[in-house]
């Protein structure tokens, strides 16, 4: 570990919806473009198939009735 403070910024909600996914990627976004080390994060009892789909897309760490899925790394092209 380098010492470097990593922040959590999270939504949560009874249900996650797409617009949670998006408000929590544009505000971890926000806090990134200032040099601030984010991992954004969805919580909540459910998640719609689209707000996965989001969160996959935008790097997004889903939390939903105790369970926790990572984002996939991110596909590089050369």
């Amino acid at each position: 570990m380098d010492g470097t403070q990593v922040y959590l910024v999270v939504e949560v909600s009874w249900g996650v919806g797409p617009y949670d996914v998006e408000r929590v990627a544009r505000r971890a976004a926000l806090l990134a473009h200032i040099g601030v080390a984010v991992i954004p994060v969805v919580a909540g009892e459910r998640l719609t198939a689209e707000a996965g789909r989001l969160a996959q897309q935008h790097q997004v760490w889903q939390i939903t009735a105790g369970h926790v899925i990572p984002p996939e790394p991110a596909a590089f092209s050369s």
